[in-house]
């Protein structure tokens, strides 16, 4: 598992120098790694896929970032429930990408999922 950190780490701290290829390249070998690894629900896969989500929206590439960010609800709603910081970090995204996007079948469940 040390080592799946250190990938992660490694992919974060090359989509932070705007090498975002170079990013997802690690992204893509790590997270079936991770998913094998932990049991499902798990919400340390929950996080891994959450930072992958929040590159691709980052990178305004909404279809691949709502996959993995709602595979990263599952997991961080199922372990910890919707009002943990992390899950709400997720559903913040999901309203993001449904505002930017303007036609989500998803525009009205989110808000409604923030905490107050």
């Amino acid at each position: 598992m040390n080592t799946l950190l250190a990938q992660q780490n490694l992919a974060r701290t090359y989509s932070g120098l705007d090498r975002f290829d170079d990013a997802e390249a690690i992204w893509i070998e790590v997270l079936p790694k991770i998913a094998s690894q932990l049991p499902d629900p798990h919400p340390l896969a929950g996080l891994f896929i959450k930072s992958y989500g929040i590159e691709l929206a980052e990178h305004n590439r909404d279809e691949d970032a709502l996959v993995q960010l709602h595979e990263s609800y599952r997991h961080l709603d199922a372990t910890s429930g919707n009002e943990h910081p992390q899950a709400q970090q997720v559903v913040r995204w999901f309203v993001a990408i449904d505002d930017r996007r303007g036609d989500s079948d998803d525009a009205e469940k989110w808000p409604a999922r923030l905490s107050k």
